[in-house]
């Protein structure tokens, strides 16, 4: 039986039992390789901290416990927002005692939500860091900004946008084909409910789990991001899409069906057509996230600019991190305009 880790001289001897674990130097360690260490977590409380833990070390079937009990509380909430929807817009019929019913209902579980919020308090050292913080934003390092280079914001900003811009396309293909087994406009209610299930496990699993899973087998770098943001975004846009399918009025398809038409012809001539504007504000959409997404990704060693970005933060770099951070809003601007100007073409 594994030693339990108490403190920091168990962890080291529970280190020592795994192969490869445990390596000694008196070589100084580079603040970049700091990045393979990966399993760091912002201590912002939740179940987030257990799971980081078990995957730090190795506990695999506790972390596959704890998705479970995730996906069980996605199923769960799942299922709330069908009934609520149903309830709101008529579907279920509506009365004065489950209008309270559902009120009081919402409201204990808001009041419940805030007794989770503990140890509210500032300090004043808290505060001039805030203000070390605000002041390197405000004040960020232009020379760093316009460095060129693999090691520059320009080059690496490029790299997390095709991160996410390959992760979206690749995982828009996969949602909308996933998309034909989950409305029941297309299958069998039962087979529906199957791939409903399956999306749902796949929104499930957090981002920087598909990471650390996608790193073990590709190795640290660009392409374990980009299968990262491709899961990730399937499990979104199947979901927006299955949506859109259900309130989508099939008068046309049914009328093309009546007439012979083949299902193949059917989707590009009819559903394509009738479905592309809700499916591309979809895709911009997720896009926008993954952006975001990939550049935080460092933390799990993944590519992109998520990793100079950890490094600056861990060493109070604020200026650096605030070139980081300029270069960001302007590319995430670039999209939300990008995304405006497509819906004025159409």
């Amino acid at each position: 039986m594994q030693d339990k880790v108490r403190d920091l001289r168990s962890a080291l001897k529970r280190l020592k039992q795994m192969e490869g674990q445990y390596i000694e130097t008196d070589v100084e360690v580079d603040p970049m390789a700091e990045l393979a260490g990966v399993y760091r977590y912002v201590g912002a409380g939740g179940i987030g901290l257990l799971l980081n833990e078990k995957i730090s070390w190795r506990e695999y079937g506790r972390v596959g416990m704890i998705l479970v009990m995730l996906f069980v509380a996605v199923l769960v909430i799942e299922g709330i927002s069908t009934f609520l929807k149903a309830y709101l817009n008529g579907r279920i019929k509506r009365n004065t005692t489950a209008n309270v019913i559902i009120s009081v209902c919402i409201m204990a579980f808001f009041v419940y939500s805030l007794s989770a919020v503990k140890d509210v308090s500032t300090s004043k050292l808290g505060i001039k860091v805030v203000g070390a913080i605000m002041h390197g934003i405000t004040h960020p390092d232009w020379g760093y900004m316009f460095m060129t280079g693999k090691s520059g914001v320009m080059y690496l900003m490029l790299e997390t946008i095709a991160i996410a811009v390959a992760g979206t396309c690749a995982g828009a293909v996969f949602a909308a084909i996933l998309t034909l087994i989950n409305s029941r406009k297309f299958v069998p209610a039962p087979v529906a409910f199957i791939g409903r299930l399956v999306v749902m496990a796949i929104r499930t699993v957090p981002v920087y789990v598909y990471g650390l899973i996608f790193i073990r087998v590709t190795g640290p770098g660009s392409f374990a991001g980009m299968l990262t943001m491709m899961m990730c975004s399937i499990g979104l846009l199947t979901k927006r899409f299955t949506v859109a399918v259900d309130n989508w009025n099939m008068a046309s398809w049914n009328a093309c069906k009546c007439a012979g038409t083949g299902f193949i012809a059917r989707l590009r001539y009819v559903a394509v057509p009738e479905l592309k504007f809700q499916f591309k504000d979809a895709v911009m959409y997720r896009l926008d996230v993954n952006v975001r997404s990939a550049s935080t990704l460092g933390l799990v060693g993944a590519g992109g600019i998520g990793a100079p970005l950890i490094v600056y933060m861990n060493n109070y770099r604020w200026d650096a991190v605030g070139s980081i951070l300029i270069v960001l809003f302007v590319v995430v601007l670039l999209i939300e305009l990008l995304s405006k100007c497509l819906k004025r073409i159409h």
